[in-house]
């Protein structure tokens, strides 16, 4: 009996591991595509992210897994909120942080500077926002500002086979399965 509820307790956890890479992996693709197509970053395209990314949460959280949702939808719902704000808030570092402490500068300012005004949102992102979020390095006040500065495009390849590797090497999957067929 004991032995059957760590078989299913092990499961459950493949389970869980296998939809937060699903969600890790869409999260990435979905981040990607905005940084990538710049007629994507407009405050309409935006709202509609956020609704569609909200039912779905919604859906998520009826079968207890929406801790993984909104861990593994980190960036798409942060970069989604730089779009749908007011831009000039994105001048102070310490709001900046806050806002989407996952995000680096170079993201935010390739979002930023896509950003394209729409009929909801017509103002055009001031340039002093744009100047602030393009800092030369030697003007970066601390080491928290540096490590912010990063790449741009997040990594999708979750199904790595090394990647896999990893994350099951404590598991014995011949153990558990020689023990269901008895």
């Amino acid at each position: 009996r004991q032995r059957q509820m760590c078989i299913r307790d092990r499961f459950k956890s493949i389970v869980q591991h296998f939809f937060s890479q699903i969600f890790s992996f869409m999260n990435g693709t979905l981040f990607n595509a905005l940084i990538r197509r710049s007629e994507l970053c407009t405050f309409e395209n935006a709202i509609e992210m956020k609704m569609k990314l909200s039912r779905f949460e919604e859906f998520i959280s009826q079968h207890r897994v929406i801790s993984l949702v909104r861990d593994q939808l980190k960036h798409i719902n942060q970069a989604i909120t730089v779009l749908t704000l007011d831009k000039t808030v994105l001048m102070d570092p310490n709001i900046l942080s806050e806002i989407c402490p996952d995000l680096n500068l170079t993201q935010v300012r390739r979002l930023v500077e896509s950003f394209t005004p729409d009929k909801l949102s017509p103002e055009v992102v001031p340039r002093q926002v744009i100047s602030a979020l393009s800092r030369p390095f030697g003007e970066i006040s601390d080491n928290t500002d540096r490590q912010r500065i990063g790449k741009l495009m997040l990594d999708t390849s979750v199904f790595s086979a090394r990647r896999i590797e990893i994350s099951f090497s404590n598991l014995n999957v011949d153990e558990e399965f020689d023990y269901l067929g008895k």
